[in-house]
């Protein structure tokens, strides 16, 4: 089941369905937010919201601005590698 929350930082967001017919999903930065197509496949759902997060922790972590070409590459690949390698990404969660 997807969270309704995601912890970035010392930062709660909250983690809502909204169609939107432009866009799989959106991050408001300003009122912690992250939207997600809940019409979408469950695998586009995973990847739009791991999209969004990582917008947010660029927002705080980062000082310059990161490029949508960046952020829907990183999304795709990190995805990618976290399905097609559940144990390593357990290992890398530390359980």
């Amino acid at each position: 089941m997807r969270p309704n929350m995601v912890r970035i930082g010392a930062l709660e967001y909250s983690v809502v369905n909204e169609s939107d017919e432009a866009n799989y999903g959106n991050t408001d930065i300003g009122h912690l937010r992250i939207s997600v197509d809940p019409k979408l496949p469950e695998i586009r759902q995973r990847e739009t919201l791991l999209h969004e997060v990582l917008h947010a922790v660029t927002d705080r972590y980062l000082a310059d601005d990161v490029d949508e070409r960046v952020v829907r590459q990183l999304s795709a690949g990190l995805i990618d590698w976290m399905v097609a390698n559940p144990d390593a990404v357990r290992w890398v969660m530390g359980g």
